[in-house]
């Protein structure tokens, strides 16, 4: 019984309103927000969320499905930059020596 509540939780994870994503696009447009914050890129570079806020999708799609592309190129991008934060202090690319 908890395997089916996983897999509805997961599913309900990728639709809202009536509109859904598969997996491998999900999939695809996180990676394309990690990238982006590995990058350096500032958050509100979300190329989804400025064309949604600009002038709608413009491609006769619904909103609903468009919202769920930003929402999960921001889900990639926050969580590249967690990662990020987690990671210890660089050296410098120098080993670490004895001290005499």
């Amino acid at each position: 019984m908890t395997h089916v509540t996983q897999k509805h939780r997961s599913i309900a994870a990728f639709t809202h309103g009536g509109a859904a994503l598969t997996a491998l696009e999900r999939a695809e447009l996180q990676r394309q927000g990690a990238k982006a914050a590995a990058r350096g890129d500032p958050a509100d570079a979300n190329p989804i969320r400025q064309r949604l806020e600009a002038s709608g999708d413009g491609t006769g799609e619904r909103h609903a499905i468009w919202a769920l592309r930003a929402a999960a190129w921001q889900a990639g991008y926050e969580a590249q930059v967690k990662a990020r934060r987690k990671r210890p202090a660089s050296h410098g690319g120098e080993p670490d020596r004895d001290v005499e």
